[in-house]
C-alpha cells in the first residue's frame, strides 16, 4: 500500500503542469475556492458514530474523547459541506449476491487451497517446531474458525465435506491449541490478545466434530466419538473453560470471548451426558497436587537432643527451615468414572454465573443457540444437589437482568422463538422462587446484595438452618447449635464463670447446672 502511494506521488510530481491561460485551469481554481469557502462557512465536524455532521459553533469545549463528542441522531440530514458520510445504508438487493459470491469463494478455497495451507502449517504443529511464528498460528486459527464455522450451513456433514475438513480437526491440532493457550493465558506475559483467535478456532473445531453424524459415514462417526472421548479423558479443555470464566476481565476481552467459552462448556456437558447415557464405564483423568514429604530422621534428632550437641542441632534446624520454605509439590494422576454432576459442579461458582448472566443481558442480539446454551447451564446449576444451589441466583444484579427480560420481550416473539420463550420462563421461575423465599425469610433481602457461594446457598435453601451431616453418624434432623450443646464437655472453668456472674447464688449447691440449662 505504501509503495502504491509513493508511486502515485511520483506520477503526480512528473505530470505536466496546467497552463494558467487555459480556461479549464481557471474553472478548476474557481471550483476549489468555492469548496474552501463552503468549508469555512459551515465549519462542520464529522460524527464517526452515525456518519452525520454537526456544526462546531454548537459544540461544547473538548473534555476528552467520550465527553467531547456530541452524537447526532441517526437519520438527520447533514449540512452542506465537502465531507460525505462514512456509513452508507445497506443494500438489501446487493447483500444476497455478495453472500453467494463469498460462499462460492469459500467453497473453491476449501477444495483447492485449504489442504495446501494445512500441509504447510500442520507439519510444524505436529512436530511442535520452534520455527513456527505466532503470526502463522493466528492466521491458521482465523482461517480455521471462518472455514469451519461456515460448515454449520451444511449440517450434517457429507462424507465429501468431512474429507475436506478432516485435517483441520485432527487430535494434534486440539493438543497444540490447548498447549499454546495454556502457555499464553498468564496475564503476566501480556499475551492475552492471542487468546480470542485460539478460543474461536477451538470452538469451531469442536462444533465441527459434533456435526459428524451417521450421514457422514460410520468410520467418520466412530473417529469423531473417539476424539470426543479423548478430549473428555484429559479434562484439560474443561479446566481451561472453567478457569477463564472465573478470571474473565472485560478490560482484556470483549463479550464474544465469554460467548465462545459458554458454547465450548455446553459441548463438554453434552458430550458427557451422551457418554453416560450410553451405559459405558468411561474413565477420565483427575490431576491433583500433593506435598513432598520431608525426610526426617527422628531417632537421630532425639539422640542429638539427649547429647546436647547444639551445633549439629542448629544445622539441622536450618535445613528444616529451608525445606519448609521450598516445599516441592508434585502432580499425581488418578482415574475416576465420568459423571455429569462432577462436571456441572465445576460451574457452580458465583463469578461463572455472573458471566452467563452477562450473556443473557444481551438476549435480543444473541444467537438463539447461545441463549439456549446459557439457560440450559443455569438450569443444571439450579438443579444440582437437589436444588440447594438455586439461591446462588438470588442477587440484586441477577434479578435486575431477569426483570428486564420479563418486561421487554414482546409477546409476539415468545410465540415464534423458542429460545426467548425458554429465557422468559426461566426468568419468571427464578423471580417467583426468590419472592417465596423472601416472604418466609425477610433476611434474604440483605443477602441479595452480595454474591453467594455454595455453602451460603445451602444455608438459604435450608431456611438458614443447616443440618449436621456426619459421614460416620449422620443426623440430618438435628441442628448445629443443639448438637454442639449436647456434645460439648462441661468444664470447671465454665462453672467458675457462672459463679462470678451471679455472686449472690454462688454459695448454693447445684446452681451451676440450673444456670447452664437456662
Amino acid at each position: 500500500m505504501l509503495r502504491s502511494l509513493v508511486g502515485s506521488e511520483m506520477c503526480i510530481r512528473d505530470s505536466p503542469k496546467f497552463d494558467p491561460s487555459d480556461p479549464l485551469y481557471t474553472l478548476l481554481c474557481q471550483d476549489k475556492q468555492k469548496k474552501i469557502n463552503a468549508n469555512k462557512m459551515a465549519s462542520t465536524r464529522h460524527n464517526r458514530f452515525y456518519g452525520s455532521f454537526r456544526p462546531e459553533s454548537k459544540s461544547k469545549p473538548y473534555k476528552g474523547f467520550r465527553r467531547g463528542f456530541k452524537e447526532s441522531a441517526p437519520g438527520v440530514a447533514p449540512p452542506i459541506g465537502s465531507k460525505k458520510p462514512l456509513l452508507t445504508p445497506p443494500d438489501s438487493q446487493m447483500a444476497p449476491e455478495v453472500a453467494r459470491m463469498l460462499m462460492d469463494f469459500v467453497q473453491d478455497f476449501l477444495e483447492y487451497s485449504y489442504g495446501q495451507m494445512l500441509q504447510v502449517v500442520v507439519r510444524k504443529i505436529v512436530h511442535m517446531s520452534p520455527e513456527i511464528r505466532w503470526e502463522d498460528i493466528m492466521n491458521f486459527c482465523a482461517v480455521n474458525s471462518v472455514i469451519l464455522g461456515l460448515q454449520q450451513i451444511h449440517a450434517p456433514l457429507s462424507p465429501t465435506r468431512v474429507g475436506l475438513v478432516a485435517h483441520a480437526i485432527e487430535p494434534h491440532n486440539f493438543k497444540f491449541i490447548l498447549r499454546y493457550f495454556e502457555e499464553t493465558q498468564d496475564p503476566k506475559l501480556k499475551q492475552t490478545h492471542q487468546l480470542p483467535p485460539l478460543l474461536s478456532c477451538l470452538k469451531a473445531m469442536l462444533q465441527t466434530v459434533r456435526q459428524v453424524d451417521n450421514a457422514s459415514g460410520l468410520e467418520a462417526k466412530a473417529a469423531a466419538r473417539k476424539l470426543e472421548l479423548n478430549l473428555l479423558y484429559d479434562q484439560q479443555m474443561l479446566t481451561m473453560v472453567v478457569t477463564q470464566l472465573r478470571e474473565y476481565n472485560p478490560t482484556r476481552h470483549d463479550r464474544h470471548f465469554v460467548e465462545d467459552l459458554i458454547e465450548i462448556g455446553h459441548f463438554i456437558v453434552k458430550m458427557t451426558e451422551e457418554f453416560v447415557k450410553s451405559q459405558q464405564t468411561v474413565l477420565v483423568r483427575k490431576r491433583g497436587r500433593k506435598k513432598k514429604q520431608k525426610a526426617k530422621d527422628k531417632a537421630k534428632k532425639k539422640k542429638m537432643e539427649q547429647e546436647g550437641e547444639q551445633e549439629e542441632e542448629e544445622e539441622q534446624q536450618e535445613q528444616e527451615q529451608e525445606e519448609e520454605e521450598a516445599i516441592e509439590e508434585e502432580l499425581f494422576e488418578q482415574e475416576k468414572e465420568l459423571d455429569v454432576s462432577l462436571v456441572v459442579q465445576l460451574f457452580c461458582h458465583p463469578k461463572i454465573i455472573s458471566q452467563y448472566l452477562l450473556v443473557l443481558k444481551h438476549w435480543h442480539s444473541n444467537n438463539p443457540r447461545l441463549n439456549h446454551y446459557a439457560v440450559r447451564m443455569l438450569t443444571q446449576i439450579c438443579k444440582h444437589q437437589s436444588g440447594q444451589l438455586l439461591p446462588m441466583l438470588y442477587q440484586v444484579s441477577t434479578l435486575c437482568v431477569f426483570k428486564e427480560i420479563i418486561d421487554n420481550i414482546p409477546t409476539e416473539m415468545l410465540a415464534t422463538r423458542s429460545d426467548l420463550k425458554e429465557v422468559h420462563s426461566f426468568s419468571l421461575a427464578i423471580t417467583r422462587n426468590f419472592l417465596r423465599s423472601l416472604k418466609a425469610n425477610p433476611v434474604l433481602a440483605c443477602d441479595a446484595l452480595f454474591l453467594k457461594n455454595r455453602q451460603t446457598s445451602m444455608q438459604i435453601a435450608y431456611n438458614y438452618d443447616v443440618p449436621v451431616k456426619d459421614k460416620n453418624n449422620p443426623r440430618a434432623d438435628r441442628d448445629v447449635e443443639t448438637t454442639m450443646a449436647q456434645e460439648a464437655a462441661w468444664e470447671e472453668a465454665e462453672d467458675q464463670l457462672l459463679r462470678d456472674q451471679y455472686p449472690a447464688m454462688a454459695s448454693k449447691s447445684g446452681v451451676c447446672n440450673i444456670l447452664a440449662r437456662e
